[in-house]
């Protein structure tokens, strides 16, 4: 129950900055004493203030809302999302899924193993019944990979497995294989390989801006990244 009201929250920021207020509002009406009516008007205020200072700044919950989409509507809306940690944490109320639920109209299944390496979630994946069919699947895996010690080459090699898996399975659904987040690992430096380095910024300081303190999870704002980055694939362009 509590972990629905935070998704929901998270989901419509706006209307939960609005929450207090109309609630306060509301008290204020049937109340007839003025220091009371005053009281809940403050009250109202100060806890829209607080509301919007944590969804702002623990789980980034405004800034989905604000990202201009050049993008159309997604008619599909039947989306399997199929990955390790980054895609069991994109279901909580700072996580990219939860960011994308409240742009879009979606009806999301997610099937998720953290620690899980490309092989594992192969595995999770036949494992799993998943009804109905979905219109696209997002598939998020590689960097327990990496972190286990496989080189980008083997890594690239099981990905595809993956993919064959899910293309064989749904046929006719469109697959979305996001590419791996710069990482901290190994000597510690922020490093990628070439060769599954696609759609994410290369900024210096990306480990401080996008990451936990891990070096490996995305944080609030990478969550958002991650859900305009795949806001703006899965969308169809205006013409």
């Amino acid at each position: 129950m509590w972990d629905t009201l935070l998704i929901s929250a998270a989901k419509y920021p706006f209307w939960a900055v609005l929450s207090p207020i109309a609630c306060s509002s509301l008290i204020r009406l049937i109340c007839v004493n003025i220091v009371v009516r005053k009281f809940f008007y403050f009250s109202g205020i100060i806890s829209a203030f607080i509301v919007a200072t944590f969804l702002h700044l623990r789980w980034d919950s405004f800034s989905i809302h604000l990202i201009p989409n050049k993008g159309g509507s997604l008619k599909e809306s039947k989306l399997l999302f199929l990955g390790d940690s980054i895609t069991c944490e994109g279901a909580r109320p700072r996580g990219f899924i939860t960011k994308l639920e409240s742009v879009l109209a979606i009806d999301p299944h997610i099937v998720c193993q953290k620690g899980a390496t490309s092989e594992e979630i192969i595995k999770l994946f036949n494992s799993q019944s998943i009804d109905p069919i979905p219109d696209t699947v997002v598939v998020q895996a590689g960097i327990n990979d990496l972190m286990g010690g496989s080189t980008a080459t083997q890594t690239v090699e099981v990905q595809q497995k993956l993919l064959s898996a899910i293309s064989n399975r749904f046929p006719n659904s469109r697959v979305f294989f996001l590419p791996i987040h710069p990482i901290l690992y190994q000597d510690n430096e922020l490093e990628i390989p070439l060769d599954i380095k696609l759609f994410w910024p290369q900024e210096f300081n990306f480990a401080e801006k996008f990451l936990t303190a891990d070096g490996i999870h995305l944080n609030a704002k990478g969550h958002t990244l991650l859900a305009k980055a795949i806001l703006n694939q899965i969308t169809p362009v205006n013409s």
